[in-house]
């Protein structure tokens, strides 16, 4: 989302948003999976993902995971916020 700042104002005083957190790029960091998932050994078979498409399906974050155990995760917001324009 975008939002100029009367929607960010919008936003900060509605009763549903629990969070606003800007979407900063992060750099990609490669050390240590390029093996762990068999890309360098593509790369030296000559495959480079040229040509093709990938989609990333995120279901979410499975609270009853071992791993997610003593971490918070807060429920998102069921309904859409509308923001006036």
């Amino acid at each position: 989302m975008i939002a100029d700042e009367a929607a960010l104002r919008y936003l900060i005083a509605a009763p549903d948003v629990t969070s606003i957190q800007e979407d900063v790029p992060l750099p990609l960091i490669t050390t240590g999976n390029i093996s762990v998932i068999g890309a360098d050994a593509a790369w030296n078979m000559g495959y480079n993902g040229a040509g093709q498409t990938v989609a990333i399906l995120d279901t979410g974050v499975d609270s009853s995971h071992p791993i997610s155990a003593g971490v918070s995760y807060r429920k998102p917001v069921s309904r859409p916020i509308s923001v006036p324009p």
